[in-house]
């Protein structure tokens, strides 16, 4: 076995070899050079995986440029400039704000409260809150958040509006029309105010300004408008303390994660389908909607809304009443919406949901898809108000992209999205493995690794050598060699996304694979340093009855009396075990794994051994 993969080690060092020098292969502008990269990626695709489909040089041509197009972000500050059309607030802003101020006798804490009582009956309120189930656990929380949500303040802070002002960010002063203009749609919506600086400084208690920003947003000529909580003149409002504040306040933050929607879906079916095995699969049907606005949807508590200020051209302050991004308190805030939502679709619908912050992901029969959609609105809007749901972008069908996969109810398969595919195949082919590259590259390789080795489980074990690269460096800008074995994931990545892309079935992964598993074949297995010796056990009305035993000679790996091989000698055993099952005519059966190694069933579990020097043994059980 071992030999099998030194042959192999020596092929893909050979096709590295023959590829140094070609920059078109690896180079940023390599869309160009589409046909010199095909028959790269084919020669890596035949090393790695020998069984794989070889698309051809064409359709590989095809897929690198629609990757090079697609991460080919055609807007840029210039184009936001255009979009903005020279945009100025219109006068009417400031003046009814200015007015609104006045009305207020000055006091702009009151002021607020007044236009959020005006905005109340179509936003989050206590009359809408008691509509909640009596058992639903977010109660509390959720009449806590009618009030606003609560700005938690690091140790020492002191806001910052009366000390001296430093200039505007260059980003934001260069684009500042466009910025302008999507602030201002705010203010239309009469979530913001607009006010002079010196009114501001005058009127607001414990003022706060952070600086306006900006940066481009993919397909979108306008880019996104941010505003900078945490690089501030003095004290920022985002910090650790503050962020590990809310979660105290509000609860942890937990997302689902696709193994957790695949595994609803398949347990969905497998629950239904038990209690009426008339059901069909053809009759599955996936849907998401989505909250318009998100973090809009809520509002901060009067008092707090100064320390949100935001300098804008013009001596102009910024106020938004709502929710912005940016500030580290939001997320935890809007988990209780999450929870709260989520507790009522459990009790008031036929589907199985999961809720990703403002998307809601279900699975049911197309004869519930209308109802279990038209309860999910109004339950969003009965807590949220009648704009809470954005009607265009709720979905339905058998194959949905969610959360940056896709996943398909006819195949029974999850992939990567399209757009993330895209990406990620531009990502690794542009990045030139024979030059120096920084921190934040290595760091993005490594996700996207971590990240769709998920889907592409042959992978796994490619991703510590990414991730490895990374190790001990802390300079993002400072460039560094690629080690070697990090070039050889590069191009196995490379190879394994194309594979994904014509061979989708067979190289993704199946919904059933992450539901939990009874196992049907249990192996006994220990190793030595010369050897390993295994017992297959057949578990048969619960009990295990045994199928086969087995020793291997390992001497003649030479691993002598070196403790540091103990670990790859009991991996050896794990593959070995998988070898025997496969001997014993029983391929496509749940494996367990009982050992002493906590080690080694470690990397068998995860996919992900550690270490160079279990390289070779993770190449085969990759091949396994």
């Amino acid at each position: 076995m071992v030999e099998v993969r030194r042959d192999k080690e020596r092929e893909s060092r050979s096709i590295l070899h023959t590829d140094r020098g070609k920059t078109s292969e690896v180079g940023t502008n390599y869309g160009a050079d589409s046909r010199d990269i095909a028959p790269v990626i084919n020669k890596w695709v035949a090393a790695c995986f020998p069984q794989g489909s070889q698309s051809s040089e064409e359709d590989l041509q095809e897929l690198v440029q629609e990757a090079a197009d697609a991460a080919r972000d055609d807007y840029d500050a210039k184009s936001a400039v255009v979009w903005a059309e020279g945009y100025e607030f219109p006068a009417r802003y400031l003046q009814s704000d200015v007015a609104c101020l006045k009305a207020a006798q000055l006091d702009f804490e009151t002021m607020v409260r007044r236009r959020l009582k005006i905005l109340s009956p179509d936003r989050l309120s206590k009359e809408r809150v008691e509509k909640l189930r009596p058992d639903n656990p977010e109660r509390r929380l959720m009449f806590d958040l009618v009030v606003g949500m609560k700005v938690f303040r690091p140790t020492g802070f002191v806001a910052n509006g009366s000390l001296p002002r430093t200039p505007l960010r260059s980003t934001y002063e260069t684009v500042a029309p466009a910025v302008n203009k999507m602030l201002g749609a705010v203010v239309e919506q009469r979530l913001a105010f607009l006010l002079p600086l010196e009114l501001a400084q005058q009127h607001v208690r414990d003022l706060h300004l952070c600086k306006a920003h900006w940066t481009t947003k993919k397909g979108k000529a306008s880019g996104r408008p941010l505003g900078d909580l945490t690089f501030v003149d003095g004290t920022p409002l985002n910090t650790d303390e503050t962020a590990e504040a809310a979660m105290e306040y509000y609860g942890r933050i937990s997302h689902p994660t696709i193994e957790d929607i695949a595994r609803m879906i398949y347990e969905f079916w497998i629950a239904e389908s038990t209690r009426d095995p008339r059901l069909s699969r053809q009759d599955l049907r996936i849907w998401k909607m989505d909250l318009k606005g998100a973090y809009t949807l809520l509002s901060f508590r009067p008092e707090d809304v100064g320390l949100f200020g935001m300098l804008l051209t013009g001596d102009l302050v910024y106020f938004q009443l709502a929710g912005i991004f940016g500030w580290s308190g939001t997320p935890a805030a809007f988990q209780v919406v999450t929870r709260a939502i989520s507790w009522e679709l459990k009790h008031a619908l036929r589907s199985r949901t999961l809720m990703y912050v403002d998307d809601i992901i279900g699975v049911c029969f197309a004869e519930d898809v209308d109802t279990d959609l038209r309860k999910t609105r109004d339950i969003c809007t009965s807590l949220l108000g009648p704009g809470a749901v954005a009607d265009d972008k709720t979905e339905v069908g058998t194959r949905l992209d969610v959360i940056g996969y896709t996943v398909d109810l006819v195949t029974e398969r999850v992939l990567i999205a399209r757009k993330n595919f895209l990406t990620a195949l531009h990502g690794f082919i542009s990045t030139d493995v024979h030059n120096r590259i920084n921190l934040r590259t290595a760091q993005r390789l490594a996700s996207w690794g971590t990240r769709y080795g998920k889907i592409c489980r042959v992978m796994r074990p490619f991703c510590t050598a990414l991730n490895r690269a990374t190790w001990g460096r802390t300079d993002p800008h400072a460039l560094f060699s690629i080690p070697t074995e990090t070039i050889v994931a590069i191009q196995c990545w490379r190879a394994m996304l194309c594979l994904v892309r014509y061979r989708e079935t067979e190289f993704t992964r199946t919904l059933e694979s992450f539901a939990p598993a009874t196992p049907v074949i249990i192996v006994e297995f220990d190793s030595s340093l010369s050897g390993a010796g295994l017992i297959w056990f057949l578990r048969h009305n619960g009990t295990e009855v045994a199928m086969g035993v087995s020793a291997v000679d390992l001497s003649f790996l030479a691993f002598g009396e070196d403790s540091s091989f103990q670990n790859l000698s009991e991996f050896i055993g794990a593959i070995l075990a998988v070898i025997g099952q496969i001997m014993l005519g029983l391929s496509g059966r749940s494996l367990a794994l009982r050992g002493d190694s906590v080690t080694a069933l470690t990397w068998a579990i995860t996919e992900r051994p550690r270490g160079s020097i279990v390289t070779n043994a993770s190449m085969v059980w990759i091949l396994l």
